[in-house]
């Protein structure tokens, strides 16, 4: 009987012990780690980055993430990318900011070459929200990394 009732008496310290924790927790609410995120919509055609559209290719997107000193943490990759895509990432915790790199690999008569092309915008993340990233015709690209 004396085991039974340390045992009950053990639980319901225990339980007590999770719900006076609760209760602190919903006091603060605290946001999940991974809150930020980008996502991005693609709809740059083969025209819009100066090349004829009768040839086969294929795009892929890569997204450079940088922390605040300017150093590149982490890349992610988006292949096989279609006009009209879109699709959501979550960046590293550290990320602060984005350069996207577009690789279109061209084959034309039987001859394949990669052409690596940087938007020239840098896409800074605001933190606990989804950032946007439109890609389009008026999207302004160039041969180098803006951030260098």
């Amino acid at each position: 009987m004396s085991k039974l009732l340390k045992f009950l008496t053990v639980g319901l310290l225990l339980i007590g012990l999770s719900v006076g924790c609760t209760a602190c927790s919903e006091d603060e609410p605290e946001l999940p780690k991974r809150s930020t995120t980008y996502h991005v919509t693609s709809n740059i055609s083969l025209s819009d980055i100066g090349i004829s559209d009768n040839v086969s290719y294929k795009t892929n997107i890569s997204f450079l993430e940088y922390n605040d000193l300017n150093e590149l943490i982490n890349i992610q990759r988006w292949n096989y990318v279609l006009k009209g895509d879109s699709k959501g990432f979550f960046p590293n915790e550290k990320a602060v900011k984005v350069v996207v790199r577009i690789s279109v690999e061209i084959t034309w008569k039987n001859e394949t070459r990669t052409l690596d092309k940087y938007v020239a915008q840098v896409f800074y993340l605001e933190q606990h929200t989804v950032n946007s990233i439109h890609l389009d015709g008026s999207t302004y690209v160039t041969d180098y990394n803006p951030i260098g």
